[in-house]
């Protein structure tokens, strides 16, 4: 285990420690002290729990908190091209050539269908954001967008067979119209 690994579990055990703390001392949403909170506390108790923990994670040791955060962007991203994503992937097959590659994930409508590539990178603009965690309303905050680098990098890698860098260029959880990721091939 890495010392960035260590000081992030730390930093998270901390946190959440923290924030069980605040439980017993009244700290946090009234719901918890109810015995069975509504299915609509519920969400509002994850919303709050998540946007506590990542807004704190933001402003800890930054480099690991967030690459744990990218680990679970790649878990989604595995989840997807198991699920939803399984006919564009069948139709790429084993082909390396990126313009094809944007060409059929575009048709499947892959992020609204605005992929496009630029030398060595792929830029998606996104008009609404994609991630169900947040649609969903569970959290805003803008650090939960580094689960989209991981998601990224882990889709386009896995298809393209390269290693990717993934730099997010505008969010709509940081209050930007778009959404817009460069994904420059290593």
């Amino acid at each position: 285990m890495d010392e960035k690994s260590t000081i992030c579990r730390r930093t998270f055990m901390a946190l959440s420690g923290t924030l069980g703390l605040g439980t017993v001392l009244g700290g946090v949403p009234s719901v918890l002290a109810q015995e069975v909170p509504s299915i609509e506390q519920q969400k509002f108790l994850v919303k709050w729990w998540l946007d506590t923990l990542l807004d704190n994670l933001d402003s800890a040791e930054k480099s690991g908190c967030l690459n744990a955060i990218e680990v679970c962007g790649r878990g989604c991203a595995q989840y997807f091209m198991g699920s939803h994503g399984q006919e564009a992937i069948a139709e790429i097959g084993d082909n390396k050539d990126l313009d094809q590659i944007l060409a059929i994930l575009n048709k499947h409508d892959f992020g609204g269908g605005n992929l496009i590539r630029e030398g060595n990178s792929v830029i998606g603009t996104y008009d609404k954001c994609y991630c169900p965690i947040r649609s969903a309303g569970y959290t805003q905050t803008p650090v939960f967008c580094n689960c989209t680098k991981g998601f990224s990098k882990e889709f386009f890698e896995r298809i393209l067979g390269k290693t990717v860098e993934v730099e997010l260029l505008k969010t709509i959880a940081a209050g930007d119209d778009v959404c817009q990721i460069k994904m420059t091939l290593v």
